[in-house]
């Protein structure tokens, strides 16, 4: 994969991967609380 791919790739990656984290800690503070 050449540019754009590994670009796009990555991106959703990265805002997947940090969509991931807030909802885990939300639900960690959920159950906390």
């Amino acid at each position: 994969p050449t540019g754009p791919t590994t670009g796009t790739l990555g991106t959703y990656v990265l805002v997947g991967g940090g969509i991931a984290v807030v909802v885990i800690i939300l639900v960690l503070t959920r159950r906390r609380r």
